[in-house]
């Protein structure tokens, strides 16, 4: 990978942390998109899992080291927006009386 993308020396460590600075940064704000009551978590989750599976497939299709820096950013971006486990676990939950 680093050769045929012309990487530098620390290129792939780049493309590695690239990631996690939208991640950091979006993922807040996505959560209080979230529980907005006009907002479809249906609709907002869906779209964003399909979006990060088609910059996931384009990360694999660059062709350069821009374009996988790129892809990894935003890829940080939409996986942001996924929530860590499932959110609705405790209206699933039973309760032992």
């Amino acid at each position: 990978m680093e050769k045929s993308l012309h990487m530098p020396a620390n290129g792939y460590n780049t493309a590695l942390w690239i990631f996690y600075i939208p991640f950091v940064l979006v993922e807040v704000p996505s959560n209080m998109i979230l529980s907005l009551p006009r907002v479809k978590p249906n609709l907002f989750l869906g779209a964003n899992m399909l979006i990060l599976g088609i910059v996931a497939s384009c990360q694999g299709l660059t062709g350069s080291y821009a374009g996988l820096l790129v892809c990894r950013f935003l890829m940080g971006i939409f996986e942001a927006t996924l929530p860590a486990g499932k959110w609705d676990t405790c209206f699933k939950t039973s309760s032992r009386e």
